[in-house]
């Protein structure tokens, strides 16, 4: 491989620094507070207060030049006040310098897609630019054509929309649509749409659309089982959504005991025993087919707090429990 030659990389330092120079002398006509007379920056100055200075005002092509130039130097702002920065810009709709932006922070290990894709959420979300969202995801996919690679993004737009933003779910709709349509077909896009009005706790519109679309419905374990192992961040209330999954005529026994355990590890992590007393209680009582490991490390989390009787009922309970494949089948033997 052809290695650069003194004189060009030479050349490339210069070019940084001049550009560099350029950058500073724009910010000091913008945030001369932040300079002293002679121009010099304040001891006090930071790259993250110049940042947050040129964003109060609107500066953003300088917010955005002085960001890379001091990546580029080594010097990694405060993650927060770069998901501020990338915020501003989708808020903005400046969709080509914000994907831009990404990728250069991607290549340094600045930002994952996790976090970029919840930013542009939350960004749609306080902005109400619904329309705007489904383009930016339209645009990072069709440079990826790989639906599993956005299918992230999707869900926190299509279940933001759902819930706070109902009258434009035809925006999601006629995306999905698209994506049925194109050669070739996401097949799987509709199905996803499925799992994001669940999400949004819109069981009705849930139900109609596998009445409308028949083909769905054997995609259902496929959709409910990736809400079970996703690592989304997605706002829902799991005690409503859960249970409705596991009451699902969908949602076979294995798969519905999954969810039992999601639903149980929920009220474990956050310290809820008592409500998940209750919902181990009530399993027991209604003979819930449920995996034995659910009983077993809520029983070794709050083992102090229990009363002994109830220990010993549910100790025995999990003897007789067994692991359930998510695929078993509700005519099974119990």
């Amino acid at each position: 491989m052809k290695q650069p030659s003194p004189n060009h990389s030479s050349r490339n330092q210069k070019a940084r620094r001049d550009s560099k120079s350029q950058t500073t002398k724009r910010i000091k006509r913008i945030l001369p507070h932040l300079f002293s007379e002679d121009g010099e920056p304040l001891s006090t100055l930071t790259v993250e207060k110049q940042l947050l200075g040129l964003m109060q005002m609107w500066a953003m092509e300088e917010a955005v030049d002085l960001l890379k130039e001091s990546v580029q130097d080594g010097v990694n702002p405060d993650r927060t006040v770069v998901l501020n920065l990338l915020q501003q810009l989708a808020n903005l709709g400046e969709v080509e310098c914000l994907l831009e932006l990404h990728e250069f922070l991607k290549d340094r290990g600045l930002s994952s897609n996790l976090k970029f894709y919840h930013c542009l959420r939350d960004a749609y979300f306080n902005s109400g630019r619904v329309e705007d969202g489904i383009l930016m995801l339209r645009v990072i996919y069709h440079g990826s054509r790989d639906f599993d690679d956005t299918d992230l993004l999707f869900t926190l737009l299509a279940t933001m929309t759902a819930k706070h933003f109902e009258h434009m779910l035809p925006v999601v709709e006629s995306y999905v649509t698209d994506l049925e349509e194109s050669d070739p077909p996401v097949a799987s896009a509709r199905a996803s749409l499925w799992r994001c009005l669940i999400l949004a706790e819109k069981f009705e519109k849930a139900d109609m659309l596998l009445e409308e679309f028949p083909e769905v419905k054997k995609m259902v374990p496929e959709q409910v089982t990736k809400l079970v192992q996703s690592q989304l961040e997605v706002d829902f209330d799991r005690d409503v959504v859960l249970t409705w999954l596991m009451n699902s005529l969908y949602v076979k026994p294995g798969l519905s005991a999954s969810l039992f355990d999601m639903l149980i590890l929920h009220k474990t992590t956050h310290g809820h025993w008592n409500e998940g007393l209750k919902y181990l209680s009530e399993a027991m009582v209604d003979g819930r087919r449920i995996h034995k490991k659910t009983v077993e490390t809520f029983l070794a989390k709050f083992f102090n707090q229990l009363p002994q009787n109830q220990v010993e009922e549910l100790t025995a309970w999990a003897t007789g429990l067994q692991t359930l494949s998510e695929d078993e089948d509700y005519n099974m033997s119990t």
